[in-house]
């Protein structure tokens, strides 16, 4: 009896995680990298000392939940780089939610 119904769940939860409504939630981090690519860019556009972004490799950026971070570092002309994050959500309506932290006062030459 127990085989049966350990195989019945096992087909049913390999059911349940190949449905399209399963997969759609799941943000993988190629997407969120390219978002942080593109908040970041941005953002640098409307700082008067941001020269350039970096932004941290796929295989570098995080999961917690459903919750992805991403390194970015804003690179000013003196080449000095400011460490900060850019972090992305998928919403269940399948809108990307992002927030970044970033140091106010890198164009004064802090790290």
């Amino acid at each position: 009896m127990c085989r049966r119904v350990c195989v019945v769940g096992v087909v049913a939860l390999a059911l349940t995680v190949t449905t399209p409504a399963f997969g759609a939630m799941r943000l993988s981090k190629a997407t969120a990298r390219q978002v942080a690519v593109t908040v970041a860019s941005l953002k640098c556009r409307t700082l008067d000392w941001c020269v350039n972004v970096e932004v941290a490799p796929v295989k570098s950026c995080r999961r917690a939940r459903d919750v992805v971070y991403c390194a970015i570092a804003f690179v000013t002309v003196d080449q000095v780089h400011c460490s900060g994050v850019v972090a992305v959500k998928k919403a269940p309506s399948g809108r990307l939610d992002h927030g970044m932290a970033v140091p106010m006062d890198c164009g004064a030459g802090a790290p």
